[in-house]
């Protein structure tokens, strides 16, 4: 907090509470930095690699430590107002052009090395911190050897710090035991003790972002469906919505990310969002009984069941699955819908591990929950579904943002 370097990175083991003292840097500053409840009419970013992401971990803890300063929230764009005139705002590196524009007293990259499109600090936010010759944090854990790595290394020693949980002292030697029975060696390693891992080749080199990701999704009642989840409590509970439409195009347009939540939590979500019916995928995992109610085990599946879902084990196939979402990178047989950001980040960073044919098990809830759906689905040889009486490639044109016509005569004779 009083380091007086204008660039300041810091590496952090998990829940050192690196989110929390960029906001702190933002709203007091210190002797040589400007902060928002001494410097009048100032502005501050704390930007996250999306903006979804900002909203679920920063803003409810901006709002907690801006509260006693009386300051206006605006909820919508996620900007605090304080009495002075000076603003906090949190923002997602995943709209690069909402950070375009206003000069910056202060800016915090959140989750540094995660964010997708590091080009934003040199490009878009450097140039605005330099009128007012504002200071800049860099905070995250380490995603192997990448720019937040890189940027690390080529910061001034006086001004980088590296924390390890086996050193800080913010967990106890017992939770951190824990930890090690449940995680990989790698995870243990980078997400705690911030050692990069060197990632091995990208998986998914047949994904291109500009071929397989689109802006619209038009839907059909008649389409197949399927709802695919990967459970998690240490980790993410990734849930994907695809669909796959007459032409045997696999659609993903909507992705549920989320940590921390009960089963009862999820099910109504998926209940109602799914009109159409559709198949229910969870991994095997959720059969394990390792929950006591009134001193019987039960599982998450049986939780799903008595939320009245139906799930289905999925195809687990680690290689199975990867193989088969290749072929539909590669065949441009599948689209991804641009608001499924997680997914979209996922699977650029989905990586082999170097010199071992598997890949790395670290933040891949997002993958996992998308190869158990496509694994599962063309394991069990389905086919996709057929019109009642006419066919038409312009079900969904996602590129041109087309409708569905109402004269289907019409699209008939231009098919």
């Amino acid at each position: 907090m009083e380091n007086s370097s204008r660039d300041i990175n810091l590496i952090a083991h998990r829940r050192w509470l690196k989110t929390r003292l960029g906001l702190l840097k933002c709203i007091y500053g210190n002797k040589e930095h400007k902060g928002a409840i001494k410097d009048p009419g100032t502005l501050y970013f704390d930007v996250f690699p999306t903006y979804k992401q900002a909203k679920m971990v920063a803003w409810d803890i901006l709002k907690e430590y801006s509260k006693p300063f009386d300051v206006k929230s605006h909820e919508t764009e996620l900007t605090v107002i304080y009495p002075n005139g000076s603003k906090i705002c949190l923002k997602g590196s995943d709209k690069p052009d909402s950070l375009r524009g206003p000069g910056l007293d202060g800016l915090v990259l959140d989750e540094w090395p995660f964010h997708d499109k590091p080009e934003i600090s040199t490009r878009i936010l450097r140039p605005a911190l330099a009128d007012k010759k504002g200071w800049r944090l860099k905070v995250g854990t380490l995603n192997g050897e990448n720019h937040g790595w890189d940027d690390y290394q080529a910061c001034d020693p006086a001004s980088r710090y590296l924390i390890k949980a086996s050193e800080s002292g913010v967990l106890s030697a017992e939770e951190l035991t824990d930890m090690k029975k449940e995680m990989t060696e790698e995870e243990y390693l980078q997400e705690m003790e911030c050692i990069p891992i060197h990632f091995g080749g990208q998986v998914f080199k047949e994904f291109d972002e500009q071929v397989h990701v689109v802006d619209r999704v038009t839907l059909d009642k008649d389409w197949n469906y399927i709802v695919a989840l990967d459970w998690g409590l240490s980790h993410n509970t990734a849930v994907m919505y695809c669909a796959i439409d007459f032409q045997g195009n696999f659609i993903v347009y909507d992705e549920l990310i989320d940590n921390d939540k009960p089963v009862d939590y999820y099910a109504p979500i998926i209940r109602d969002k799914m009109t159409a019916k559709y198949d229910f995928f969870v991994p095997p995992d959720t059969m394990k009984k390792d929950k006591f109610r009134q001193g019987i085990r039960y599982s998450v599946f049986e939780e799903f069941c008595e939320q009245g879902l139906s799930p289905i084990i999925a195809n687990n196939q680690v290689h199975a699955g990867i193989n088969k979402l290749k072929q539909l990178f590669a065949s441009n047989k599948i689209k991804i819908s641009r608001n499924c950001t997680e997914l979209i980040a996922g699977l650029k960073r989905y990586k082999w591990k170097e010199g071992v044919d598997e890949p790395i098990k670290i933040r891949d809830d997002e993958v996992d929950s998308l190869r158990y759906a496509v694994a599962t689905y063309y394991s069990e040889a389905k086919k996709p579904p057929k019109p009642a009486t006419y066919h038409s490639s312009e079900w969904w044109d996602l590129e041109e943002k087309a409708q569905y016509p109402e004269d289907k005569e019409s699209i008939w004779q231009k098919v």
